[in-house]
């Protein structure tokens, strides 16, 4: 369990235990009060509420329909379910920066360079999470607090094969220094190759036929010239051996909700209206291992943390035939979100800065970056689910979650691939998540 669930749930422990402490030191007796009478003032737990539970809960349970005159449950309730759920892919955003093709060469030949992993990553994927709730609720009026931890999805790709072979994996990156141009050396002679065929080759002089002084074309430079051949030079190819890609999201959050159930319908149903104060962490991950090839080794890991905080409001709607029960949740957050992007990589480990087939300025690199922004961000769940009531307090339920968050950022698609030190974006999106959950509940 995280330990943002393991804080939560020791606060939600430690207002319980004072609570019940300060209702053991209270002036006044306990007494009964009948399940229709009003306890407190509505302000549950902050007043002392004398309510004498009917401790019985593992007896036999009711066959009597709620539109009969059947009471709902009260006083202290708890539920747990378990979530499966999948959560859509975020943009489409390739690994490597939008240029198209670009011409580019290394040791093995010049090339058209293309971006090898396309708009597929990451997919979309499931996984698994856990809810708690817990509260208090009587007759019309009672207080609930929520956590929940997950679901959190998990992907990863393996492309290309490090073997040592061709590099073939490839990545663009945008070069606004022009620090990826370098010499090649494709027939492997020792020597720069001649692109622009004036003789010159690149940093090792000009070639002149059996060293007369004449230019001559034997493919060997024999005569020193005090320049560089600059139009040698070539956008040396970012390719790699082999990549792995990593992707990770996690749900997590915590409301604190004022519940109000109103008087049964005609129909016998309930309605409980919820007003919440609501926090909620939608926290992405994006990583990249790179080996081999002509930029390796690599990585680069990116990471969005969307932190949503703000007012909450919902509705539960409830309806019982004998042991069955149908229920059905909706949940509005207006929050504010405080977004915090984070990076760190590597690039270029192995290169040595100036061979054939290496950048000539670029040097080995290491990064961080950090980026942090504020957004309106909406965010929508509903439930339905039916519950089985095996005794007079303990029910097994199973149902459908379904999450609509708008305005959040993903990792995938803020990573801005340019050199030497790559970058952070700022581009929200929405997200939907939705998956079934099963449990058990205790005197809901």
């Amino acid at each position: 369990m995280s330990n943002f669930v393991a804080k939560s749930w020791f606060a939600l422990a430690l207002s319980v235990t004072l609570y019940a402490s300060a209702m053991g030191q209270g002036r006044y007796p306990m007494v009964h009060i009948p399940q229709n009478a009003y306890a407190g003032d509505g302000m549950m737990p902050f007043d002392a509420v004398y309510y004498d539970h009917d401790w019985q809960p593992f007896a036999a349970a009711s066959n009597i329909h709620m539109d009969d005159g059947q009471r709902p449950n009260e006083g202290v309730f708890f539920r747990y379910n378990r979530i499966y759920s999948s959560m859509t892919k975020p943009n489409r955003q390739a690994v490597g920066a939008d240029l198209g093709g670009v011409l580019a060469g290394n040791n093995d030949g010049i090339f058209n360079q293309f971006n090898s992993l396309g708009a597929s990553i990451p997919e979309s994927s499931s996984g698994w999470g856990n809810r708690f709730e817990a509260g208090y609720l009587v007759d019309q009026d009672g207080w609930m607090i929520s956590v929940v931890d997950g679901p959190g999805y998990h992907d990863q790709w393996v492309h290309g094969a490090n073997d040592g072979g061709a590099a073939d994996v490839s990545v663009l990156f945008t070069d606004p220094f022009n620090l990826l141009l370098g010499y090649i050396d494709r027939d492997g002679d020792g020597f720069d190759d001649d692109l622009d065929n004036d003789l010159i080759f690149g940093r090792d002089g000009l070639d002149q036929l059996d060293g007369n002084g004449d230019p001559g074309s034997d493919g060997v430079p024999e005569t020193f010239v005090p320049f560089d051949d600059l139009d040698d030079l070539i956008r040396i190819a970012t390719t790699f051996d082999q990549i792995t890609v990593d992707s990770q999201t996690h749900f997590s959050g915590v409301e604190i909700t004022k519940v109000r159930r109103k008087k049964r319908t005609h129909g016998g149903s309930y309605v409980e209206v919820f007003l919440s104060a609501r926090y909620f962490e939608l926290d992405d991950h994006f990583n990249v291992t790179a080996l081999g090839g002509g930029l390796g080794d690599a990585f680069w890991n990116t990471r969005a943390i969307n932190s949503l905080v703000g007012p909450q409001v919902g509705f539960r709607w409830s309806h019982k035939r004998g042991r069955w029960t149908w229920a059905s949740e909706g949940r509005f957050l207006a929050a504010a979100n405080f977004t915090r992007l984070r990076q760190d990589g590597e690039l270029g480990t192995l290169l040595t800065t100036g061979a054939a087939g290496s950048p000539l300025n670029l040097t080995p690199q290491s990064f961080w970056n950090t980026r942090s922004f504020e957004r309106f961000s909406p965010m929508g769940e509903v439930r339905a689910e039916m519950s089985y009531q095996v005794t007079k307090a303990f029910s097994l339920n199973a149902g459908y979650t379904g999450y609509f968050i708008g305005n959040i950022a993903r990792a995938s698609t803020n990573v801005i691939y340019s050199l030497p030190t790559m970058g952070l974006g700022s581009d929200t999106e929405e997200a939907f998540a939705n998956g079934v959950h099963f449990g058990f509940e205790f005197n809901r």
